[in-house]
């Protein structure tokens, strides 16, 4: 379910037991375990820890209704732009919906910890929401799948690996497939080289060969559109830090709103949906 209800486990995790600690384990501590009635307490020990079992696993929203929650309010003759991917489609989406455009409204249908390798191929997630949204474009990012690996020849591999490569294109092939049959414009974007902790030649190497298996699904289908990310934000390879004094990826992945407003302009200005005023970032 993400990272967000990652950190809510660990939360609760940590509340209870200090919880615990207070509440139980000093007191016996301090003057001994007197317990007239063992099998209430226990009882209600036991009730409260299932409770927080509960509110910790109990996921977000599903995708579905997420997707219905950013449609509420739209007007149908609204001019849509949907962003389809992972948490870094979403990430890109805010920034555009920064930049306040009046001509157009931007709808996240990314999903938090999209991992293409594990989720499978799933043929009908993002035609689904094509259909539902019905935008006057589509954008497809996938930046954050080279921090997922799998297990194949007994040892476990990252992007680069030929099954890595060969499922990560199956899956991504299966989903734009159906995309292609639309009349709708649906451009498919290129990975950037990530920043931070992840700006080194491996995972420089990691991202270059998604960007390779991209390439050949677009070949595939070629009614697809490419939107080269990759160059908007890294031209020549050198990545764009900051913009406008703000710093553009504060994890090295995702987009911050102020910081990735360079990058929402030349996007918006490249997929034709608006004018959007030149903005120059620091490298």
């Amino acid at each position: 379910f993400g990272p967000r209800l990652y950190g809510l486990q660990l939360a609760v995790t940590f509340a209870a037991a200090l919880a615990s600690y207070i509440a139980v384990e000093q007191p016996i501590r301090q003057h001994g375990l007197r317990v007239r009635r063992p099998v209430v307490v226990t009882s209600g020990v036991l009730t409260a820890a299932v409770a927080l079992v509960l509110v910790a696993t109990r996921g977000g929203p599903r995708p579905e209704d997420r997707l219905t929650e950013e449609l509420r309010g739209l007007a149908p003759t609204d001019r849509r732009l949907l962003v389809l991917g992972d948490s870094t489609a979403n990430s890109i989406g805010w920034t555009i919906r920064g930049l306040r455009l009046g001509t157009v409204s931007v709808v996240l249908g990314g999903e938090d910890g999209l991992d293409l390798l594990s989720d499978g191929p799933a043929e009908e997630a993002w035609i689904k929401k094509l259909t539902e949204v019905n935008p006057a474009a589509a954008v497809v990012i996938v930046s954050g799948a080279f921090l997922y690996g799998l297990t194949a020849d007994g040892a476990w591999r990252d992007a680069c690996y030929p099954a890595w490569d060969e499922r990560f294109r199956s899956a991504l092939r299966a989903r734009l497939a159906p995309l292609a049959t639309r009349s709708e414009p649906v451009w498919v974007a290129s990975v950037p080289h990530a920043l931070g902790r992840y700006d080194n030649d491996e995972f420089r190497q990691r991202i270059a060969c998604i960007n390779g298996s991209i390439r050949a699904v677009m070949a595939e289908l070629p009614t697809l559109r490419s939107l080269d990310l990759a160059e908007l934000q890294c031209p020549s390879g050198v990545c764009e830090r900051t913009c406008e004094g703000k710093t553009t990826r504060p994890d090295g992945v995702h987009y911050d709103i102020p910081g990735g407003r360079c990058l929402a302009r030349r996007v918006v200005d490249r997929l034709g949906l608006g004018e959007a005023a030149p903005t120059t970032g620091d490298r």
